[in-house]
């Protein structure tokens, strides 16, 4: 038969088990004769093996002590073995590990028929060259791949065998046995990979455990335990990850290497084992080593592109020995493969920066400095090759791969801030945000622009050698933007904020929970002076600085009325949050204990001394003496004298000046003499000449003050640009229209970080209805004891009343309530986890970049969400952020006559939604008979991207995930962000992007958990799963809440980074403050706008 025409067979094109398929006994009862006997054809068996059937028990086969690894047959290359029955032996080696796979939970099979699959396993697993058959071989491991997860007893057994295999499929790139010819070689690598993961937690969940024997080993070699596999486990992931070539296999090695390293490290954790010396040793060693640097400026452990270092490298089992050195091997490798080979293929590329993501939060004492520190570095010059490609090569999923290689800067900066006191890497990471930003660098190296000529296409010649190493570095203003796309430098935005506002702050001070002040109006303005709202306006003033930031200036003390001080309180509202600051302008220090006031009223003079010295009478002359004993000249004898030339007339009236002269001067002699004595008797100080304070001052017009100690208020910046539509550089907004308010609460609604949501079910055996699903987590005795501690370990629980970040509904997430307005509620006890299903409690969890909120629905969110629903349709519905907004105040003509007042329409909207139930969705009043509401097109605000969901269902009985009623348990689901996917996909007449992923989790009997993940409702895309969770995958108990918690974050932002309807929250922000600067400005001349400032806010 020509190989050509034989259908291969795919791995994942396989059709699943039946849910309703008999028992593996019932099978083996009709086929164990055929099966068994032809998978053992032609098979020459162990001594201890050869006996009759009937004279051999199972069990004390099972129980007995067995021998080592290999196989006692007669080996004798000059004995060929006869082929003949290979191809059907190994058909019915694999039917026999697909019926054994489809062993159902809690199944029984008989011990005769394991012991005779497992011996059949035995010999189809051997690897010696005189005796493997590699259609037997590939035809297990194909079939093989549930093996390690369903529950068999004694499987573990076979672990030594399959380890032994599976090297030999993924340890080289070409296979060195005959393949079966329906089996490709990288399915079988695939159907390996998944046997490996399976098998990756089992080393530190049994450790030291024995591993039986199947058959007596040599009495001088030492039992094989699960922790002496460790090593070789750990090593055949790094090996294999370094010769796969296909996308698919590398990304499940990917989630496989980020498992072994965070279990290991947790592992160590718990156990608080300390480092080996010899790798302290090693990154000290590696740290002088890196120390050397070339002219250059690459490094000597091979950062360039112009050198082959993005190589594997040469790692010895024993660095692997420790959390230490497998986390500086995983980070090498992958950097390395990224660079060399995988960053052409976005989906390898981003499971690459997921696992990165996922190591630089993998806590390791002591840290390995050296290895984060080349990590930013390969990821700087990751970004710069890939911006450095021709521009036929620049596409959206480069693009993406871009962005999210600046997200993972951003966490591997935040988890290691003290990578920033490096100099050097300081200055890599903020050249490539100049680079991102602007699209070329400031002052760029030869050798690097060399790299990049060498690199990219030859016709790019011009683009490498516009800047040289000689030329001076070009400012900011004087540069053109040219970012490779406006989501690059929107990436590079959020890395330059984040380095500024959250590296080695983060978290701040009020919890990760918020990135920016809790504070805003209304706060503040109960420590205000008459803390009451105002009739009319408002006491803000708000000003728009370069059209991206609002500012509110509060001109009163916050509760200091004791210091009479200029003091001005400013909120601002940026791109990246909301920033509440308090300035004075004091006298004194605000460590000095004397207050402001004493400093006005006694200044601090100095004590007076009558001791003022000698006094020397010394009369100055205006020439020296010299000058009278030098001749006169002819020329000094021109002028005559005044006597030569009066008359007798004259001579008189001079007569009479020189007398008033002379009396004038005595008078005046007189005078001082007396102002002289009477100074004398004058007490010290003076009381006419003392320097006394000047009346204290309590009206300020302490914005103005601010806003020019700024610089803000030259006439330069009140200039609006010609032919532009951009306003000036300054703008004051009018405080006296309502809508200003809403909008202020709009933007404060619009997050600085990306939100998601999981929501968490359990399901029993047998359980297909909603309701009974539900009613299972409303009691502790309902579920599994692991199931409440892997809540525990997805989040912390917090107080939807109290939290101020997401809460899993937008009508309760991101507010701020006072003590005041909460009832005490006592919380439920003894629940299996519906306490957090959103009506007081939800779990939750939050860094840098996203806030992820963990719900577990309850029959009480099912009601809530059958009362929301009671009225459908979208005219009926409207996000909070369009409650009580412009869109339908703007036509209500009441609203015009009514007073404007400092955020009312906030606080209506408030009240309504303590009316509502908890968790509902919000919705617009009741339409009033001739008032049109007007539906808003496509708004910044509206763009948050996809509706995805991530469920993740704990499951008793596995089968089960095939009858889970997914579609009935989405009702539950509302986040509220729904009614906004629809309002932007009427607006722009796309269909709403809906994807629906399922994490199932199955309690294994030996302490682990078997992950299957499923894509239920998926929009058509070019990008696969995210990781480390791989369907099939076998995790432990320790690291199963961060596997699902990263996997959940890593679905959701592959979602939002391919989504077109997608906005980073700060441009969604930056763009909501340019549409209220163009609804709300002052249209003002420069003489207005001054005026205006010295006008006093309401009191």
């Amino acid at each position: 038969v020509n190989s050509s025409n034989v259908e291969k067979l795919i791995l994942d094109s396989r059709l699943p088990y039946a849910s309703r398929r008999p028992k593996c006994n019932s099978i083996l009862h009709l086929f164990d004769a055929w099966l068994f006997d032809a998978s053992l054809a032609g098979v020459r068996l162990h001594p201890s093996h050869a006996a009759p059937m009937k004279e051999r028990r199972t069990s004390s086969f099972i129980e007995s002590k067995h021998s080592s690894l290999s196989m006692d047959l007669n080996t004798d290359p000059s004995q060929t073995r006869d082929v003949a029955y290979q191809a059907g032996r190994a058909e019915a080696c694999g039917a026999l590990c697909r019926i054994f796979c489809a062993h159902k939970t809690r199944e029984v099979i008989l011990q005769e028929y394991y012991a005779r699959f497992y011996l059949m396993m035995y010999y189809g697993l051997q690897t010696d060259e005189f005796v493997i058959s590699g259609e037997v071989l590939s035809n297990i491991l194909f079939n093989s791949c549930s093996l390690l997860r369903v529950d068999l007893a004694g499987v573990q057994l076979l672990l030594p065998f399959l380890l032994k295999a599976i090297e030999l499929v993924l340890g080289k790139t070409a296979p060195d046995f005959k393949l079966c010819e329906q089996i490709p070689y990288s399915e079988l690598r695939k159907a390996s990979i998944h046997l490996l993961l399976s098998m990756l937690c089992l080393p530190l969940h049994f450790k030291d455990l024995e591993i039986k024997d199947i058959v007596k080993r040599d009495e001088k070699q030492p039992p094989v335990t699960f922790m002496s596999l460790r090593t070789r486990i750990m090593e055949l992931v790094r090996v294999a990850l370094t010769n796969e070539t296909d996308s698919q296999n590398t990304q499940m090695l990917l989630g496989g290497f980020l498992l072994i390293v965070e279990d290991l490290a947790t592992s160590e954790q718990t156990d608080n084992l300390p480092m080996q010396t010899q790798d302290l040793l090693d990154s000290h060693l590696s740290a002088d080593a890196s120390k050397t640097r070339t002219s250059s400026g690459t490094s000597a452990d091979g950062g360039s592109l112009l050198d082959n270092s993005y190589q594997k490298l040469q790692v010895t089992p024993r660095n692997l020995d420790t959390a230490y050195g497998l986390f500086g091997h995983a980070t090498s490798l992958v950097c390395n493969r990224l660079m060399a080979t995988w960053k052409t293929d976005l989906n390898v590329a981003l499971a690459a920066m997921e696992l990165l993501a996922g190591l630089a939060k993998v806590k390791i004492k002591p840290a390995n400095m050296l290895m984060c520190k080349r990590t930013v570095k390969w990821m700087c010059d990751l970004i710069v090759f890939q911006c450095s490609r021709p521009a036929p090569s620049h596409s959206r999923d480069l693009h993406s791969m871009l962005c999210a290689a600046f997200k993972c800067l951003q966490l591997w900066l935040v988890e290691h801030s003290s990578l920033l006191y490096d100099r050097e890497c300081l200055h890599q990471v903020l050249e490539v945000v100049e680079l991102g930003i602007s699209g070329s660098k400031s002052q760029t190296k030869s050798q690097e622009m060399q790299t990049v000529k060498v690199k990219i296409d030859k016709d790019t010649k011009s683009v490498s050698m516009k800047n040289r190493a000689s030329d001076p570095p070009k400012f900011k203003g004087n540069k053109e933007l040219m970012p490779a796309s406006m989501r690059v430098k929107d990436a590079a935005e959020a890395l330059l904020t984040c380095i500024i506002d959250q590296v080695g702050a983060f978290p701040p001070p009020c919890g990760p929970e918020s990135l920016f002040s809790l504070l805003d109006e209304r706060s503040l303005l109960k420590f205000a002076k008459g803390s009451a709202l105002p009739e009319q306006g408002s006491l803000f003033r708000y000003f728009v600085i370069d059209n991206s930031i609002i500012v509110g200036l509060l001109e009163q003390p916050l509760g200091n009325i004791e210091e009479p001080l200029p003091t001005v309180t400013a909120l601002i509202r940026g791109a990246f949050g909301r920033h509440a600051w308090t300035m004075q302008l004091r006298l004194s220090p605000r460590a000095s204990k004397i207050s402001s006031r004493a400093h006005l009223s006694d200044p601090g003079r100095p004590l007076p001394d009558d001791n003022v010295g000698q006094q020397h009478n010394v009369k100055h002359r205006y020439f020296p003496e010299s000058v009278n004993k030098i001749a006169h000249t002819k020329a000094e004898k021109s002028i005559p004298s005044l006597e030569s030339v009066l008359t007798e007339k004259q001579t008189a009236d001079a007569d009479k000046m020189k007398a008033l002269i002379e009396q004038m001067a005595s008078f005046e002699k007189e005078v001082s003499q007396r102002a002289k004595l009477e100074r004398q008797k004058t007490p010290f100080p003076d009381p006419s000449t003392e320097c006394k304070p000047p009346k204290i001052c309590n009206e300020y017009q302490t914005a103005r003050l601010f806003l020019s100690h700024y610089g803000l208020l030259s006439l330069e910046a009140l200039k609006e640009p010609s032919n532009s539509s951009v306003p000036p550089d300054l703008v004051m907004l009018d405080t006296t229209n309502a809508g200003l308010f809403v909008d202020l609460e709009c933007l404060d609604f619009i997050p600085n970080r990306d939100n998601d949501t999981v929501h968490i079910f359990y399901v029993k055996p047998g359980q297909t209805s909603a309701v009974d699903i539900l009613n299972n987590v409303t009691s502790y005795s309902n579920v599994q004891p692991q199931f409440v501690e892997f809540l525990h370990a997805l989040g912390w629980p917090v107080d939807v009343r109290k939290h101020a970040g997401w809460t899993g509904h937008v009508t309760t997430s991101w507010k701020i309530t006072e003590p005041d307005d909460m009832d005490e509620d006592e919380y439920q006890t003894g629940t299996g986890g519906s306490l957090y299903d959103g009506r007081q409690q939800v779990l939750y969890w939050a860094d840098v970049l996203s806030e992820l909120a963990l719900v577990v629905p309850s029959p009480e969110t099912l009601k809530l969400r059958a009362l929301s629903t009671s009225e459908s349709g979208l005219e009926n519905k409207s996000p909070p952020m369009f409650r009580g907004s412009p869109y339908t105040a703007n036509n209500d003509p009441q609203a015009a006559s009514k007073p404007t007042t400092l955020l009312l329409e906030a606080e209506r909207g408030r009240q309504q939604e303590k009316q509502e139930s908890p968790g509902s969705p919000a919705e617009i009043p009741p339409s009033v008979p001739g008032v049109r509401y007007r539906r808003p097109g496509r708004q910044p605000a509206l763009m948050t991207g996809p509706d995805t969901k991530v469920l993740v269902v704990w499951l008793e009985s596995f089968e089960d995930h095939d009858n889970f009623p997914i579609g009935e348990l989405l009702k539950v689901t509302s986040t509220g962000q729904e009614q906004i996917g629809s309002l932007l996909s009427s607006s722009t007449l796309r269909p709403a992007e809906k994807d629906v992923y399922v994490i199932y989790i199955h309690a294994l009997q030996n302490g682990l958990f078997r992950i299957h993940m499923m894509e239920y409702e998926k929009t058509q895309s070019k990008m696969s799963l995210a990781i480390p969770l791989v369907d099939g995958m076998v995790v432990s108990r320790r690291t199963l809440g961060s596997m699902v918690r990263q996997t959940a974050i890593n679905i959701c932002r592959r979602r939002r980074l391919e989504s077109e309807s997608y906005q980073p929250p700060h441009v969604r922000r930056k763009l909501k403050i340019q549409e209220m600067v163009s609804k709300y400005k002052c249209t003002m001349s420069p003489a207005e706008f001054y005026t205006s400032l010295f006008q006093d806010t309401p009191k």
